[in-house]
């Protein structure tokens, strides 16, 4: 018998076809329905069996060995952090490794990093290359990845995997459910608390522009946000925007989610705040466009330069406020 119960689900419509988005309570590896693909994360290249991580429970419970599997995947984009294993004789017909940090490399590659959004992406690339194959695909099962052994926040994972999830089951016709599973009862209340901000949250005007700074730079970022708002675009701040009593975990992930683009007010005091670094890294998760602005001259430390990958660096610390203010808005018009 299933140990396993849904206590949230999430139904659609798209093109004429039903799809679901549920999670379930328990061991997964006590579920007697069949999934066509497990979903399981690791570090790079390590498939360490702890006891307390779905690769254990896979080798311990159901003698399903990841490590294994991985030396012989059917879809092999281990270059990129993800495979897909070939069919297994079990309940779960395949197992997908995402593999989301590289331990011997911890330091430079941090949770907030910008490689979350390029690991979810290439998830979604790993799923529609299996369907391309004729590889069957209706079910998937996954936990929250990374936020095991991996201790990444739930709040910061939430947001851009869902947004994958969403565009996995809009581009496969044949999949119609993605089951997130977890076996701790506080966990699961946090995670579809999550889960309903990510999917449901609306503000009656919108949110053009979120502002991330360092409380340093307090001054700057008020300017930045009156001459936005000034302009016409609504904008988020904090703690300006975070009601009085008021979570900080809960408001800022959830103001993330609704905006079109994400104004970086980057100094030196930036670059070493957490919260900084969570604001951009999920940003950057969700695919919201991100317009860094430089306040002064510095060298950007290698975590942040690999954070901020791809982005281009506007030298505000060259010209008048007023100049690169204008700049500022000519940016924003093209997303908001």
């Amino acid at each position: 018998m299933s140990l396993m119960h849904t206590l949230w689900e999430y139904d659609f419509d798209y093109e004429g076809k039903q799809k679901k988005i549920r999670i379930q309570i328990g061991d997964i590896c006590s579920s007697e329905e069949d999934f066509d693909v497990l979903v399981c994360s690791a570090f790079k290249n390590d498939y360490i069996p702890t006891p307390t991580s779905l690769i254990g429970s896979l080798l311990f419970q159901k003698q399903i060995s990841v490590d294994q599997l991985a030396e012989d995947p059917e879809i092999d984009l281990k270059e990129y952090g993800c495979w897909l294993s070939r069919p297994i004789s079990d309940n779960f017909h395949r197992i997908a490794c995402v593999e989301l940090i590289d331990w011997h490399n911890y330091e430079a590659v941090t949770p907030e990093s910008k490689f979350l959004k390029r690991a979810f992406s290439t998830f979604r690339f790993l799923l529609e290359q299996a369907n391309l194959k004729g590889i069957p695909l209706q079910s998937v099962a996954l936990p929250i990845l990374g936020t095991g052994d991996q201790h990444i926040e739930e709040c910061f994972i939430i947001p851009p995997l869902i947004q994958q999830c969403l565009s996995i089951l809009k581009s496969i016709p044949e999949l119609d459910t993605i089951t997130f599973f977890e076996r701790r009862e506080y966990k699961v209340i946090n995670i579809i608390d999550h889960l309903n901000k990510a999917l449901f949250t609306k503000r009656e005007s919108g949110l053009d522009v979120f502002i991330s700074y360092s409380s340093k730079q307090s001054d700057v970022a008020q300017e930045v946000f009156d001459y936005i708002t000034r302009s016409g675009y609504s904008c988020w701040m904090a703690p300006n925007s975070i009601p009085t009593g008021s979570n900080y975990q809960e408001e800022i992930p959830a103001a993330l989610n609704q905006i079109s683009s994400l104004v970086l007010l980057l100094t030196p005091d930036a670059t070493k705040s957490r919260w900084v670094q969570k604001e951009v890294g999920t940003a950057i998760g969700a695919d919201k466009r991100i317009y860094p602005f430089q306040l002064t001259e510095f060298e950007i430390n290698k975590n942040f330069q690999f954070l901020l990958e791809g982005e281009q660096i506007y030298p505000a610390w060259k010209e008048e406020a007023d100049t690169w203010l204008r700049a500022m808005i000519t940016k924003i018009q093209r997303t908001a």
